[in-house]
């Protein structure tokens, strides 16, 4: 009870964090930008107005995520599964996390061992799943970040393996780190935002697609995510 009660107030803090400091960048540009001296720079009109849209987009993603949170606990996952091409799919994805501010940073590689893979899932969740697996990678970096997915088939299974050069989880963690609000200890990595809910999320579509997940050590360092899912629907 004291470690769950210990976990909640971090959520709450790292929350209310998030929430404040763009709400606070947000009013402090607004303020600047309804001064009429402002219309003399244009330079610096721009700039904070630059910084309302960068922080509005901040709030609002925060705000998605606790609302999805309470939107999974509250019903449950109903999947709208169709056949998906995996090749097609990675490149969509991929290219999608490449513009956000955590995917320029990073180099991904997607390898498919067989031809016109397909498997059948939840497009939007499935989406979900794999960007929070790969934003994960990029923040857990302390080098610049080398991603490598890749397709095969296993024992009648479709196996997709998320190997990544970051930090690393280690083995007593494994089992912890899909537990809500739970994050790992990160050491001297002291910068990584967060409330512990995207591998929450990660493991609940898992779940909801009746698929395995397991998490190994990459022997060249970082970490090895592998979904398990079933050939056949």
């Amino acid at each position: 009870q004291r470690q769950l009660s210990e976990v909640q107030k971090n959520f709450i803090n790292n929350l209310t964090h998030e929430l404040k400091t763009p709400i606070s960048s947000i009013a402090l540009a607004a303020s600047v930008m309804n001064d009429e001296k402002i219309l003399d720079s244009p330079k610096r009109l721009f700039e904070y107005a630059r910084i309302i849209q960068e922080q509005n987009k901040r709030l609002s993603k925060n705000v998605e995520k606790v609302l999805n949170l309470a939107s999974l606990e509250k019903n449950r996952i109903h999947l709208k599964q169709k056949e998906l091409d995996l090749q097609a799919f990675f490149e969509e994805t991929v290219e999608h996390f490449k513009q956000s501010d955590f995917g320029q940073k990073a180099k991904i590689a997607f390898e498919l061992k067989q031809k016109n893979k397909t498997i059948f899932a939840d497009k939007f969740h499935f989406t979900n799943l794999t960007l929070n697996i790969l934003e994960n990678a990029v923040k857990y970096c302390e080098k610049e970040p080398e991603i490598k997915i890749v397709c095969t088939d296993h024992k009648g299974k479709t196996e997709l393996s998320f190997s990544d050069n970051g930090i690393g989880i280690s083995k007593d963690q494994h089992k912890k780190i899909f537990k809500k609000f739970y994050r790992v200890p990160t050491g001297n990595v002291h910068n990584v935002k967060g409330f512990g809910l995207g591998l929450d999320y990660v493991m609940k579509i898992t779940d909801a697609h009746k698929w395995k997940i397991r998490v190994d050590e990459n022997p060249g360092g970082g970490t090895i995510f592998t979904l398990s899912i079933p050939q056949k629907r």
